[in-house]
Formats: C-alpha cells, sequence, structure tokens
C-alpha cells in the first residue's frame, strides 16, 4: 500500500564528478483526495531536466504488489499542472514508467545523488 508519493525536478550536472540537484516539488500521502495542491518551491523545468516521483510502499501481503489501475493493484500517481511559455504544446503530453523492475532511477538517464525517501510516520 502507498503510504508517500513525492515527486522532483532533477537538475542533471553533466560535469563529471558532480552532483545532480534534486528539487522535491511536493510529497503527499496517496490515500488523500486526489486533487492539485501547490509545489513547495517554484521552479522552471528546462529541456534537459529530468522529472521523477517516488511512491514509498509497504506491502502487508505475502506476493508482490504491482501498479495499476485495479483493486489487485497499486495507484500511487504524482500529478503535476504545468504550463508552458509559448502556444504549442509540448512533444510529449505526459511521461510514466512501469517502475521497478522494469525502470528505476539507476538506469538510464544517469541520476546520481539519489535522495533517501526519509521516514515516513505512518509506515508500519
Amino acid at each position: 500500500m502507498g503510504k508517500e508519493v513525492q515527486g522532483y525536478v532533477v537538475k542533471k550536472n553533466n560535469n563529471l564528478n558532480r552532483k545532480d540537484e534534486w528539487l522535491l516539488l511536493g510529497k503527499r500521502d496517496p490515500l488523500t483526495p486526489q486533487m492539485f495542491y501547490p509545489v513547495e518551491v517554484n521552479v522552471t523545468i528546462h529541456k534537459g531536466d529530468v522529472m521523477a516521483a517516488r511512491c514509498v510502499m509497504k506491502n502487508y501481503r505475502n506476493h508482490e504488489t504491482y501498479v495499476g489501475s485495479t483493486g489487485q493493484d497499486e495507484m500511487c500517481n504524482f500529478y503535476l499542472m504545468y504550463w508552458v511559455e509559448n502556444s504549442s504544446p509540448l512533444e510529449t503530453k505526459y511521461c510514466f514508467s512501469e517502475g521497478p523492475p522494469n525502470y528505476y532511477w539507476g538506469m538510464g538517464d544517469n541520476l546520481n545523488n539519489i535522495p533517501h525517501p526519509g521516514p515516513v510516520s505512518n509506515l508500519i
């Protein structure tokens, strides 16, 4: 069961031995009503930045839980409402991944300096 969903924008640092900057956009219990809440930082997202979301989960079952839309799945989504400065929409209107084991933050984008999820008070 999802305990906390977190959304980030990652400012990539392409210089060798430099750490990426992870800016927390927001976090919330995924069981709260689905609505838009203000972001924690006012940030401009530029080409080359990476959007990332994390769902901290606790599985009480004796089998794996997958991401999906059925009652047997977990839906732990981070929605972000945004606007663009020009009149053209973005090429891709949405982004998502299946998550582990098919995708995780250590793949593809060579992300580093990944923040620890931190304590979640109701994880137990």
